[in-house]
C-alpha cells in the first residue's frame, strides 16, 4: 500500500477506481443469477456439513465456495463478497504495477498497467458477480508476481507464499491448471537458461509422468464429446441442425473426443469451429449483444496491435521469465478454447486479460523507446 500515498497518479487512479466501483455496487448490487447459484448451494453445503453436490468439478471451486460460506456465516449480505472482490482486484493491480516497474524500470509503464487493469471491463465486470472469475483473475496475477519473486530471490518465504496462492488458483476455477502448466514451462526454461540442464530434464520427466497419471485419473475429463458433437462455438449452444442431447458432465476424456472428431464431425469442421471459437473468445464482440455494448467492447481490442508489436519485437530480447509465462498461458488457453467452447458472456477471457495487458505494455515500451 506504500504506492498509494507516495505516488500522486496512483492515488488519483485508486480513488477513482474505488469511487466508481462502490458507486456501481450501491446502485446495482451484486449479480446472484445463473452461475452464482452453484456457489451459494456449495457454500450452504459447507456450512451444513454436507457433501458438495456438483460432481468432482466442485472441488475446483472449493475455495471460492468457502469465501461465500464465510460471509454467509457472518450473516453479511452477498454485496460484501463484491467488496472483497474489489479490494482483492485492487491488490492484484498494485502487484501488477510492481511487476511492470521491476521489469522495465519505468514508472509510466507501471502506472499504465495499473490504469488499464483497474478500468478493464472484461476483468472488472466480474467483480460485481457472485462468480469465481473475479477472485480467480486476481489470484492468478498475484500468483505470477510471487512466482517471479521466488525465481528472483529463491527464498522459502516467497515459495510458501506462492504455494498458498496456488491453492486458491487451483480451487477457484478448473483453468487454474493452465496457470500451473505455465509455471512449469517457465521453470524449465529458467533452469535451462541458467545452466541447470540436468535439473530441467528431471522436471520434464516428472511432469510427463504426472501428465500420464492425470490422463488416467478422473481429472482428465475436461473435454465434453457432446459439445464437439453438437458443433458448439458458444458453450451449450448447438450449431444449426445439431440439436442433439447434451450432458453437462459427460466428460469422457481425450480418446472419446478424438473419435467424435474423426468419425462424426470430421477434421475440417473441427478446425473451422475451433477457429470461430477463438474469434469469439479473443474478439469479445457477440452478435446478440447490443450495438452500444459491442462498440464499448471494441475499445479493448485496441490493446491487440500493441500486443503484436510486443510479440514481434520481444523475440530478439534476452530471456524473460514474465514473457515465457505469458506466452505459455495465452497459447495453452487458446488451445483449450479451440477444443472446447467460448462462453456466451466473455467470462472465460477474464483471467487472460492481465496477460494481454502485459503484452500490450511490452508494445508500449517498444514504441516509447522508438519515439
Amino acid at each position: 500500500m506504500k504506492h498509494l500515498f507516495s505516488n500522486k497518479p496512483i492515488l488519483i487512479i485508486s480513488l477513482f477506481y474505488f469511487f466508481i466501483s462502490f458507486s456501481f455496487l450501491l446502485k446495482f448490487g451484486i449479480n446472484t443469477d445463473g452461475e452464482a447459484s452453484k456457489f451459494i448451494d456449495a457454500a450452504n453445503s459447507i456450512l451444513n456439513g454436507k457433501p458438495l453436490a456438483h460432481h468432482i468439478f466442485s472441488y475446483f471451486y472449493y475455495s471460492y465456495s468457502l469465501i461465500v460460506a464465510f460471509f454467509l456465516k457472518l450473516s453479511l449480505g452477498y454485496h460484501w463478497v463484491a467488496v472483497f472482490h474489489i479490494f482483492l482486484s485492487y491488490l492484484s493491480a498494485l502487484m501488477l504495477y510492481d511487476l511492470v516497474l521491476k521489469k522495465y524500470k519505468n514508472t509510466f509503464l507501471g502506472i499504465a498497467a495499473l490504469f488499464i487493469y483497474l478500468f478493464c471491463y472484461p476483468i472488472q465486470r466480474w467483480v460485481f458477480f457472485l462468480y469465481s472469475e473475479g477472485v480467480h483473475t486476481s489470484v492468478v496475477v498475484i500468483g505470477l508476481c510471487f512466482f517471479v519473486k521466488f525465481l528472483e530471490n529463491k527464498s522459502w518465504k516467497s515459495f510458501m507464499a506462492f504455494l498458498f496462492v496456488v491453492f486458491f488458483i487451483l480451487t477457484t476455477r478448473p483453468v487454474g491448471i493452465i496457470f500451473m502448466f505455465a509455471c512449469l514451462v517457465t521453470f524449465v526454461f529458467y533452469l535451462f537458461n541458467n545452466g541447470f540442464k540436468k535439473q530441467a530434464n528431471i522436471v520434464v520427466l516428472v511432469s510427463l509422468v504426472s501428465f500420464i497419471i492425470l490422463l488416467n485419473s478422473p481429472y482428465r475429463y475436461f473435454i465434453n464429446p457432446d459439445s464437439l458433437r453438437r458443433m458448439e462455438i458458444i458453450c451449450q449452444v448447438p450449431a444449426e441442425g445439431k440439436n442433439l442431447p447434451y450432458q453437462e458432465y459427460n466428460k469422457s476424456g481425450l480418446i472419446a473426443a478424438f473419435y467424435v472428431v474423426k468419425n462424426e464431425i470430421g477434421f475440417y469442421n473441427f478446425f473451422r469451429n475451433g477457429t470461430l471459437k477463438l474469434v469469439y473468445f479473443f474478439g469479445l464482440i457477440r452478435p446478440y449483444f447490443s450495438l452500444k455494448n459491442n462498440l464499448f467492447l471494441s475499445v479493448y481490442l485496441l490493446l491487440y496491435p500493441l500486443c503484436l508489436i510486443g510479440l514481434y519485437k520481444s523475440r530478439k530480447r534476452k530471456f524473460s521469465i514474465i514473457n515465457v509465462f505469458v506466452y505459455t498461458y495465452l497459447i495453452t488457453t487458446a488451445f483449450g478454447i479451440f477444443v472446447t467452447c467460448a462462453d456466451w458472456s466473455n467470462r472465460f477471457i477474464a483471467p487472460v486479460f492481465p496477460f494481454i495487458i502485459l503484452l500490450a505494455i511490452e508494445g508500449i515500451f517498444i514504441l516509447k523507446n522508438k519515439i
